[in-house]
């Protein structure tokens, strides 16, 4: 290869050539920047377009001699065919300065970018077109006779070559099947393209003959033409007289950019088939398109596709992102023409931008000027009107914030279509802020700026907690920004009495409370002391009435979280002729003193009252607060636990005992010294755990534990009045059987280490009748349960020998759960394992071990939100 002339297309030097003075001259006609008449709604600038087309002429180009490089965009625009003049533009190309190549077969062999002439053209297999890392590099070949790409021949680009920069030249062009032809086209006479063909650009015939499939290459397709327009609404005056600047990109490594000046249109941009992105700046020009930048001042609100049918030549607006200013299209490329152009309009308003800051802070605790609420905790979520989403123009950004920390500053665009302000007037606006609401245990209360004045109106509260605020937001940057504070106090508690059934207490006995608190006194809602009377079933809780629980709980008593709830069981105080007694207080939150505010028995004197109580002081929290009283009624019997000195241990040898009652926190220690044999040892009687002379309650379990006492060990354990089980070092009474009515008396035997102990004779119990299992068929007693009202109709019941069947209707939530509401008398029950949430019938069943006595027991049925209470008897069977 030679050189033909010193100097190539791509860098010009000194010498001067009509050649190339023709080829500025095409190329400057191809790139005019905004040439079309003002869209509708537009704003003109220019009293003419003549005038307007002198904003770039052919003094804008590279002048003749220069060293300055020609673009990628220039050759592209020159071949888009704008001027419809190809026999001037092709005459033009072909008396390019150019490398001449040897010989015609191009197939094997590599490229650099530049000019090359070719006598005539043959690609059998494949070029190399190498870029050299230069994504704009331009690669045209000069083809004097005639292209011929054989069957399945290719052009491979490499190294940022890419098929838009790639041009061929000729007097007619054949593409064979099969083939990949990775440029465009431009030839005197007739183009032939195989159907099975590639061609990756625009295909452009003097003489118009070209027969051509829709084609396109595997890197995107081929070539389309795209238009972008620029209009604004509202006040022209601010953006009338401005040049607006693009980007347009896509994968493949293009990227051109274009200016456009308000209310007008670019010039043809050829652009790569495929997926692409217009992008608009932030930054505009005046009139010349240079000079005079001003950076924001404007807001993007629309854009559309001015195309008469946007799909043409598969040409798309697919959607666009207001906020970061851009549009995604995709170019068809399939040989478009200005005629089948994708035309892209921005739309732009006149704006400005101000800042907000969002602050999250828990409010006084009621009643107070210097302590925070302690409950106010977790993380809140806020939105701000017209800050939208990432990838969305209608879906709200959510902006998170922990108790007691701050957003950063958010950039908020105001739309400003007023008259011009006067200078050094600072332009303002407003704009919603809200608290989304729905954190547990959480109440918005109130809200204010940091800069007083900012807030505007009042604040809006919704039902689920959240709210809203108006506030002025200034134009300018982050130094000028609003925070606005959002206060939030936890919700007033609820408090839930639950009463369990414990020994002798039988199901749905009414027991009475006093409840007292601070919390609202009427429906005003005005804060005082609250004295409220509660009764509830045993098997049941019960929620205290009252007022202002909140949305849709308003009957429902509520009390200030962190203050003290006093609750007092004040009846019955006997049942069946036994005295009732607390055995055992639970909370879900925290008692005020652990050791001195649970009354494990009555006794207590509450002289607010009237008497004597069982009693808790609790902690009000957020949401509900539930309290727990076990009762049993109390049936006395007497303990003693004696000690016998067996061989090896002498006679008035302290032995130490722990006696523990279960469900309670009785741990009692007692002595007891070793006595002789004949006369049954030496025994005390255990101080009860109330009252003197050590008096139990008969059924209750109680374990007898002895300490390890120097070398002795226990030889044996007996009892003439109970049933006893073996645990290390000691037994558990439980039960009629264990702990009896009168006095129940326990012995323990111990001998010496190495001496063999004398036998002591079991004593032969009584023999008693043996209670015969049993099967019996129930009476059931359906009763409204403790969730709201409705579980009745929501469950079928029914019964059979041994069985009761819970079957829940086939809507809402299914049975969710089946309970044994306290202790069941004289049965045993079986509740097989369901899923929760069934609507299929749940088979409880139950055995009776003792014939000769009667049954009862309480069964509690539920769903998600109602609840049943069946009470199952069977009356004694056997005698």
């Amino acid at each position: 290869m030679k050189m033909k002339e010193k100097n190539t297309f791509l860098f010009r030097g000194n010498k001067r050539t009509l050649y190339f003075m023709m080829l500025i001259a095409l190329l400057a006609v191809g790139a005019i920047g905004y040439l079309l008449v003002p869209t509708s709604d537009t704003v003109s600038a220019q009293s003419s377009e003549s005038s307007e087309r002198n904003v770039q002429n052919l003094e804008s180009f590279p002048s003749v001699g220069s060293n300055e490089l020609a673009t990628s965009d220039m050759i592209r625009n020159a071949l888009s065919n704008r001027t419809n003049n190809l026999s001037d533009l092709f005459s033009s190309v072909s008396q390019l300065p150019c490398t001449e190549v040897g010989g015609e077969e191009l197939g094997g062999r590599s490229f650099k970018a530049g000019v090359y002439c070719v006598p005539s053209a043959r690609l059998a297999g494949e070029m190399v077109l190498d870029g050299g890392g230069d994504a704009s590099a331009i690669f045209i070949f000069n083809v004097k006779g005639s292209l011929e790409a054989m069957r399945e021949s290719n052009i491979s680009l490499v190294n940022e070559a890419k098929s838009y920069n790639v041009f061929f030249v000729a007097d007619n062009a054949t593409i064979g099947e099969g083939s990949n032809f990775g440029a465009s086209i431009l030839a005197k006479n007739a183009i032939r393209v195989n159907n099975t063909a590639r061609v990756a650009g625009k295909i452009l015939s003097v003489s118009g003959e070209v027969d051509a499939p829709e084609a396109a290459s595997p890197d995107g397709g081929g070539i389309g033409n795209l238009e972008i327009c620029k209009r604004i609404v509202g006040n022209a005056a601010f953006l009338g007289d401005r040049v607006f600047n693009f980007t347009i990109t896509n994968a493949t490594g293009f990227s051109t950019t274009v200016q456009v000046r308000a209310g007008f249109c670019t010039s043809d941009i050829l652009v790569p088939a495929g997926p692409a992105t217009i992008t608009e700046s932030t930054t505009t020009n005046n009139l010349t398109g240079t000079g005079g930048s001003q950076s924001g001042g404007f807001a993007l609100v629309a854009v559309n596709t001015l195309s008469p049918t946007p799909n043409t030549a598969g040409n798309l607006l697919n959607s666009s992102i207001l906020s970061t200013r851009q549009a995604f299209i995709t170019i068809g490329g399939t040989n478009s023409t200005s005629l089948n152009q994708l035309t892209v309009e921005f739309v732009n308003r006149p704006a400005f931008v101000g800042f907000v800051e969002i602050c999250k802070q828990p409010a006084f605790i009621t009643g107070s000027t210097t302590i925070l609420d302690p409950d106010v905790q977790g993380t809140f979520s806020f939105t701000i009107a017209g800050v939208f989403a990432p990838g969305s123009n209608t879906v709200l950004q959510i902006f998170t914030v922990a108790v007691g920390q701050c957003t950063g500053a958010i950039a908020v665009t105001f739309p400003f279509d007023g008259p011009t302000p006067p200078a050094g007037t600072v332009r303002t606006g407003t704009v919603v802020v809200t608290e989304l609401g729905g954190v547990d245990g959480s109440v918005l209360v109130a809200t204010n700026t940091t800069i007083a004045g900012r807030a505007v109106g009042v604040t809006t509260f919704f039902a689920n907690g959240g709210g809203s605020r108006e506030v002025t937001v200034v134009e300018g940057g982050v130094a000028t920004e609003t925070i606005i504070n959002f206060f939030n106090r936890a919700r007033r508690g609820q408090l839930k009495v639950c009463k369990v059934a414990g020994f002798g207490v039988a199901p749905f006995t009414l027991f009475n409370f006093v409840v007292r608190g601070t919390g609202p006194t009427n429906l005003a809602g005005e804060i005082g002391l609250v004295n409220i009377p509660v009764t509830v079933a045993a098997g049941n809780c019960t929620i205290v009435t009252g007022f202002g629980g909140g949305l849709l709980n308003g009957q429902f008593q509520t009390f200030v979280a962190g203050s003290v709830i006093q609750i007092d069981e004040v009846g019955p105080t006997t049942l069946g002729g036994g005295t009732v007694f607390a055995t055992g207080i639970t909370t879900t939150t925290s008692f005020v003193s652990a050791s001195t505010s649970i009354g494990q028995v009555r006794g207590a004197i509450r002289t607010e009252i009237g008497g004597t109580s069982a009693f808790a002081n609790v902690i009000a929290s957020s949401g509900t607060t539930e309290v727990t009283f076990t009762n049993v009624v109390f049936q006395p019997t007497i303990l003693k636990v004696c000690k016998i000195a067996g061989p090896g241990v002498a006679l008035g040898t302290s032995f130490t005992f722990n006696v523990t009652v279960a469900g309670t926190n009785a741990n009692i220690p007692v002595t007891v010294t070793a006595g002789p044999a004949f006369q049954g040892g030496n025994c005390v009687l255990v101080p009860g755990t109330t009252l003197t002379g050590g008096s139990f309650n008969i059924g209750s379990t109680i374990s007898i534990t002895e300490a390890v006492a120097g070398t002795t060990t226990i030889s044996g354990i007996t009892s003439g009045t109970s049933t006893m089980v073996p645990i290390t070092r000691g037994v558990t009474l439980t039960g009629a059987g264990g702990l009896v009515a009168g006095t129940t008396e326990v012995t323990f035997t111990n001998t010496g280490t190495g001496t063999t102990p004398t036998p002591t004779p079991t004593p032969t119990a009584t023999p008693q009748p043996t209670p015969q299992p049993a099967t019996c068929t129930p009476t059931t007693t359906v009763t409204e349960g403790d969730l709201f009202p409705g579980g009745i109709p929501s469950f079928l019941v029914t019964s059979g020998p041994g069985t009761v069947t819970v079957d829940h209707v086939n809507a809402g939530t299914g049975t969710r759960s089946i309970t044994v509401v306290g202790t069941p008398i004289n049965a045993v029950v079986n509740i097989p394992a369901f899923t929760p949430g069934t609507f299929d019938p749940v088979n409880v069943t139950f055995t009776t071990p003792n014939s000769t006595q009667s049954v009862d027991f309480t069964l509690r049925a539920a769903s998600l939100f109602h609840s049943i209470f069946i009470r199952v008897r069977c009356p004694v069977t056997a005698q």
